[in-house]
């Protein structure tokens, strides 16, 4: 028996309306990784999901979430499994083989981790220009390197874990799904169109506060299914100011400040992104300019 089978471990996937190929392209991938005890799937709003071509799956659970809101389909999902861990997969992600035994073994050999991820690559429908490539890690994508991380709960406090593939301890699972039962974290996380984001830092923030470590272990990793619309420079810029707003509104439920650029401040941040990283930099500038207006807003009530 290996060690990894020494604890249980659930995939959360929320959905919603996803193209179908899509779909099973992610659910064959989670059914090869065979260290999955759970996969929730949780349709959150959207069309109709075709069940039947996945009755060869046993540890596959359908659930529905009538709220839309990734928060409120994450807590669903949370509710409707019972392992140690839990790792929410989007539905454009696709891990590899290895990934649930690699998940176990990370946690028993770290215990002290509330949540951890790994390494995330892009599957670009289209490949995007390299002016564009500044502005690419806000599409999630990540690689810390080939070494393994641990962060202390009160150690870099900038470290956070993005959401793609993660994977929570359950007691840190149960505490952001009660915080969502209890209206403290709304405002956050994508919600049909909305861009909205904040609610993985949300997760890592939660399991600060419960004095549980972080961690990246390059042993993980998934490949995130990328559109070719999401690459648009209008997107990327959508994108990045939406998620400037919610770390704003992050700050705010956490009771955390960042520094406020003034408008000065604002013109020579964007000055710099301009001169480093040529066009993409208006777009890479745009977390200054949605923190600063979420902040704003903030301010006059």
């Amino acid at each position: 028996m290996t060690r990894s089978s020494h604890c249980t471990l659930a995939a959360i996937v929320c959905t919603h309306s996803p193209p179908s190929e899509r779909l099973v392209r992610v659910l064959r991938a989670l059914s090869r990784s065979r260290e999955f005890d759970e996969i929730v799937i949780v349709r959150n709003g959207g069309a109709k999901l075709d069940t039947g071509a996945f009755q060869d799956i046993p540890q596959l659970k359908w659930i529905e979430e009538e709220k839309l809101g990734l928060v409120y389909a994450r807590a669903a999902g949370i509710r409707a499994s019972n392992s140690q861990l839990v790792a929410f997969v989007d539905d454009d992600n696709v891990v590899d083989e290895a990934y649930s035994h690699e998940a176990k073994r990370f946690w028993i050999e770290n215990r002290q981790l509330g949540v951890f991820g790994g390494r995330i690559t892009g599957s670009f429908e289209r490949r995007p220009a390299i002016w564009k490539r500044p502005a690419l890690p806000f599409l999630g994508l990540r690689d810390l390197g080939s070494e393994a991380i641990i962060v202390a709960s009160s150690d870099k406090p900038n470290f956070d874990v993005p959401g793609a593939g993660f994977v929570v301890r359950r007691d840190v699972a149960d505490h952001f799904a009660d915080a969502i039962a209890n209206g403290h974290l709304g405002g956050l996380g994508r919600r049909g169109a909305d861009l909205a984001s904040g609610d993985d830092t949300a997760i890592c923030r939660l399991a600060r506060q419960m004095g549980a470590s972080l961690g990246y272990t390059p042993s993980l990793h998934l490949t995130h299914i990328i559109p070719g619309a999401r690459t648009e420079f209008r997107y990327l810029v959508a994108l990045i100011e939406r998620i400037g707003r919610s770390a704003a509104k992050l700050d705010e439920i956490f009771e955390s400040r960042r520094t406020v650029p003034s408008v000065s401040g604002l013109v020579f941040r964007h000055l710099y992104h301009l001169i480093r990283h040529g066009p993409i930099g208006w777009a890479t500038a745009g977390w200054h300019r949605g923190y600063r207006s979420q902040s704003a807003k903030r301010d006059h009530k």
